[in-house]
């Protein structure tokens, strides 16, 4: 069951406003936390266009109320301050329902968390409503051809008088509102059949009401179906707009071929077993011990997976043995669903991998695409597949054995582009995007470029900014099988305000590995220094070098006067544990270091020893010496 929610939208409220906005986010916490339903269920939709709600609306009405045109005794009537927010948030509540009665013609029934709109009327809002949900949706219905006749049963306290206006003279939508006699709306519209309930009316008595009304709607709408249509049967839905929990409204969608009774429906709302998300994982990154870009991404999403109540068991591929697809089709033939091959795969991670309901595929970028590890594991989730071919949509496909999971794909990369993951992600939704036999099962791509960034510490901030949108993602994926775009955003935030000088630190990085005849890795265990080759990557690499929590509050100017193979000056300037630099002479230095580039170099990167180089004078200090003999824990060597 579909649950589509609108409350990640705001509604700017002056403050002690009488409408008690947070009730829509109170109740989809409160389905989330008592696990009633599949967690990838909730769904963020998409807003209503103009075309879906001029079904229901005057064009002027629209107009106003879409550029804040509305009178004051207007926006009086509906009860809520105009802004171009609230119009925002109405568009993707009414957008909602139009996707939940989608979906309860694919699923038989759908839920949106933020409609019931009822008292909307054409050309005019009213009680919190400023366009109506419930009519724009099954227009909608018809407008596409998934149904002609529809009922509307609204089983809110008020009258859902809005809708019953509206549709007064529409045969082909039934209305039936059950209701409190005495509540708002005190004038009543018309509906095709009203139930008015009098005040202390107790469960018992309303849901007896309720069931003799949906019989009469059933009966009265079916005769007139057969007047208003000539293509039977018609799907017919049954548009509940109910206060749940006295948190907030909701509607729900149903596809009349599997309601039998009232008690049905309280029976789908309410299911007894509690649903946990089961994540599976996957880590193909060769490296560990922090320095894996894949694995620090991944922890961070699998936190915010854990913190949403899934079960997430966390796998590292490196220590498992997957051996390649011997391409027998055995797992097709003589041993249908399973592999010849007895290693971990067949034993422990493919058996894992069926009974997911979602799989995080997360590698690093190895020419383009994934790394060999993950191939290997795709290709050995053949025995999922069936031989036979089958045709959908232009392309030929193997059916599916039995249901596979949905899945995350995330990556990193050290280039600074986006689009090198443009490969990988084609490739992707070629294979398990909307147009493939997994049906839709891609829900999030989440690509971190210029990864290496994560790792150091002049970019902590930044760092922490991703990894806590990272785990922000993981959380959204599990309540909602989406990430939201600011999430995203954050995540894909750049972090580094110079590209082309971290490149050029890079490369001085790969030219002391050749030199030195050492691994990134042993780089970086040796705590080596790469070795700058002028003044401005000199200044990049004690930016980047610089140790935030030894400034302790210090406040001072370094200025280096370079004379031998690089000649010029540069300072740095230390502030409230934030570093920047520049090339020229600063105002006032607390200290000035006069010296030959290379014999300065020669200290940074250990090759001479920096007090030894002072007292034989290879190089002279004016100011605070004892801001020099600090440089070690300020940037770790110099």
């Amino acid at each position: 069951m579909k649950i589509f929610f609108t409350d990640t939208f705001t509604i700017p409220l002056p403050e002690n406003h009488s409408f008690p906005k947070d009730k829509y986010s109170l109740l989809r916490q409160r389905i989330v936390e008592a696990r009633l339903i599949q967690p990838g269920d909730l769904r963020i939709p998409r807003p209503a266009a103009d075309d879906d709600i001029l079904r229901a609306h005057d064009p002027d009405y629209l107009q106003r109320l879409q550029h804040g045109k509305l009178t004051e005794k207007e926006i009086r009537r509906v009860g809520l301050p105009w802004s171009p927010e609230i119009f925002i948030r109405a568009r993707h509540s009414a957008g909602a329902t139009i996707e939940a009665c989608r979906s309860a013609l694919n699923e038989g029934i759908a839920v949106n968390l933020g409609g019931g709109t009822h008292h909307a009327f054409s050309d005019l809002g009213q009680g919190y409503c400023w366009i109506n949900d419930s009519v724009i949706a099954t227009r909608a219905m018809q407008a596409e051809d998934l149904a002609r006749c529809i009922l509307i049963i609204d089983c809110d306290v008020h009258q859902g008088n809005g809708t019953a206006a509206i549709l007064k003279n529409d045969p082909s939508i039934f209305t039936f509102s059950i209701h409190g006699k005495n509540n708002f709306p005190f004038h009543k519209e018309k509906s095709d059949l009203d139930v008015e309930l009098v005040d202390g009316t107790d469960d018992a008595a309303y849901l007896e009401a309720l069931d003799k009304g949906i019989i009469r709607s059933l009966e009265n709408f079916k005769k007139v179906s057969i007047h208003t249509s000539n293509k039977p049967p018609i799907p017919l839905f049954m548009h509940f707009i109910a206060f749940l929990s006295q948190l907030s409204f909701i509607s729900i969608m149903l596809d009349s071929k599997r309601i039998k009774s009232v008690r049905f429906i309280r029976y789908l709302i309410y299911p007894k077993k509690e649903v946990t998300m089961k994540i599976l994982a996957l880590n193909s990154s060769p490296r560990a011990n922090g320095q894996s870009k894949t694995e620090i991404m991944l922890n961070s999403l699998v936190e915010g997976m854990r913190a949403a109540g899934a079960e997430v068991e966390a796998v590292s591929l490196g220590e498992k043995t997957i051996k390649p697809c011997a391409g027998c089709f055995s797992c097709w033939t003589k041993t249908p669903g399973t592999s010849i091959h007895k290693d971990d795969m067949t034993q422990e991670l493919f058996p894992q991998w069926l009974e997911s309901d979602l799989v995080v595929y997360a590698t690093p970028l190895y020419h383009y695409t994934v790394n060999s590890v993950m191939k290997a594991f795709i290709e050995r989730t053949l025995p999922v597949l069936e031989p036979f071919f089958i045709a959908k949509d232009g392309r030929t496909f193997h059916p599916l054995r039995q249901q596979a999971p949905k899945v995350v794909l995330l990556s990193v990369a050290g280039f600074p582009e986006d689009s090198v993951f443009d490969q990988l992600s084609s490739w992707a939704n070629f294979i398990f995007g909307s147009n493939s036999i997994y049906e839709k099962a891609l829900v999030a791509e989440i690509y971190r470029p210029m990864a290496e960034a994560l790792t150091i510490p002049y970019f902590q901030e930044k760092a922490a900014g991703v990894l806590a949108a990272t785990q922000q993602a993981g959380r959204e994926i599990v309540t909602s099988l989406t990430v939201a775009e600011e999430t995203m955003a954050g995540i894909k935030q750049p972090m580094v305000e110079d590209p082309a000088a971290f490149l050029e630190l890079g490369n001085l990085m790969w030219q002391t590995c050749i030199a030195e005849g050492i691994t990134p890795r042993e780089f970086g265990e040796k705590g080596v220094m790469p070795r700058p080759d002028s003044i401005n990557s000199y200044i990049e690499l004690m930016k980047l070098g610089f140790n935030a929590g030894s400034a302790n509050g210090l406040e001072a100017k370094i200025q280096f006067n370079f004379s031998g193979e690089q000649q010029g000056s540069c300072f740095l300037s230390i502030t409230d544990g934030s570093i920047t630099g520049r090339q020229g002479s600063a105002i006032k230095p607390n200290l000035t270091v006069n010296t030959p580039f290379e014999v300065w170099i020669d200290i940074l990167t250990g090759k001479s020893d920096g007090q030894q180089m002072f007292l034989d004078q290879k190089y002279t200090v004016e100011g605070d010496l004892a801001l020099l003999m600090q440089m070690d824990q300020l940037f770790g060597k110099g």
